[in-house]
């Protein structure tokens, strides 16, 4: 296995260590994803970030997709550039902090402006792929404006979506990103601003099994249905949402403003939906939905927060500018959640802060501190 290192307009061929000068360090990140006979099954490609050691910038900006196919790889970025393992990376996102934060990371690396497709176009019956570490925006295609994922064959194509911003991103299905026949698991990741016909944020198509863990959406919008999330496909599929924030999403004429669900298995576990961001489900499927807060009562209960009284889950500041979806210490929301569905997971929240701050884990992608 080896590790490719990657730097905006890098000319190098260096798979070793980060070079320096900047200049030197391994080339464009397009160039050693798509014309790179010598990868492997496996190899990490690194990505430098922004305010890097050697001060070159970290946005990228492609000319043309990102193709992961036939070989499974391990896609990283947001590296200062003196990394020698990748535990020594700091991913963490950051929300709400514009002024040391402005770009959610430490040292974002930025996916912007591809042409003819999605950013990052994932198509293998292989397993697996690993995508983590970047901001991806200002894409705009038919199906999956930041990614673009199918499983091809009859292999069972697994990936792994961790600590991703996807962000102002335009196509007919899926704004941030479209997945079809895919299991596949997202876990710290944020969705704002991304626009569709269906699925504002993320459009699921007969995918096996998908998780969301720790993921917020926000602000995205489609044109017809599921205004952050948009999922079809068969009684055997399955999706799990599991300490996910939906709010302020819209859908314009289909409904569904926060899910649009149709025939496939949905459980959703300590999440958070704004009052208008409704979960629609027109087939007959009933849903499992646990330790959540609702502005809808036509479910089983079990442990939710529904109304009568109306819900409201006392958001630092919901509003523009500021978009601040932390808790407030007064939320009804706060200790609610269930610790056996985050468990598995993780044991932190969306900005890897610790879960367990009070007697139990809050609802909802951030934790009370």
């Amino acid at each position: 296995m080896a590790t490719w290192y990657v730097a905006p307009n890098g000319t190098g061929t260096n798979t070793n260590h980060w070079n320096t000068p900047a200049g030197a360090i391994s080339g464009d990140l397009a160039t050693t994803v798509n014309n790179n006979p010598a990868l492997a099954p496996g190899d990490e490609i690194w990505a430098l970030g922004d305010n890097n050691v050697f001060g070159v910038g970290g946005t990228y900006n492609l000319t043309a997709p990102l193709l992961i196919h036939g070989v499974p790889l391990r896609l990283y970025g947001g590296f200062y550039g003196t990394e020698t393992q990748l535990r020594e990376r700091n991913a963490n996102i950051t929300c709400n902090d514009p002024v040391n934060f402005p770009d959610y990371f430490q040292c974002p690396a930025i996916l912007t402006g591809a042409v003819g497709g999605s950013m990052i176009n994932i198509a293998t019956g292989l397993n697996y792929c690993i995508v983590d570490g970047f901001i991806l925006e200002a894409g705009n295609t038919a199906q999956g404006g930041g990614i673009y994922a199918v499983r091809t064959g009859v292999g069972s194509l697994g990936i792994i979506f961790e600590n991703l911003v996807f962000r102002n991103n335009v196509a007919n299905q899926g704004g941030g990103a479209f997945l079809y026949r895919c299991n596949a698991l997202f876990k710290n990741v944020l969705f704002h601003d991304n626009t569709a016909g269906a699925g504002g944020g993320l459009y699921l198509g007969t995918c096996p099994q998908v998780h969301l863990v720790n993921v917020l959406f926000h602000g995205n919008s489609a044109n017809q249905t599921g205004g952050a999330i948009y999922m079809q496909g068969t009684n055997s599929d399955n999706v799990k949402i599991v300490n996910n924030t939906i709010a302020n999403n819209v859908a314009m004429q289909g409904g569904g403003n926060g899910i649009y669900c149709d025939s496939l298995h949905l459980e959703i576990y300590n999440s958070i939906f704004s009052p208008d961001d409704v979960v629609l489900i027109p087939a007959a499927n009933v849903p499992i939905i646990d330790f959540c807060l609702l502005s809808q009562n036509n479910f089983p209960t079990l442990s939710n927060i529904v109304p009568p009284p109306p819900t409201n889950p006392n958001f630092v500041n919901p509003n523009p500018p500021i978009w601040d979806f932390h808790l407030q210490p007064t939320s009804q929301c706060v200790d609610w959640g269930s610790a056996p569905y985050i468990i598995p997971y993780t044991t932190t929240d969306l900005e890897g802060n610790a879960r367990f701050s009070g007697n139990n884990v809050d609802l909802g992608a951030f934790e009370v501190r």
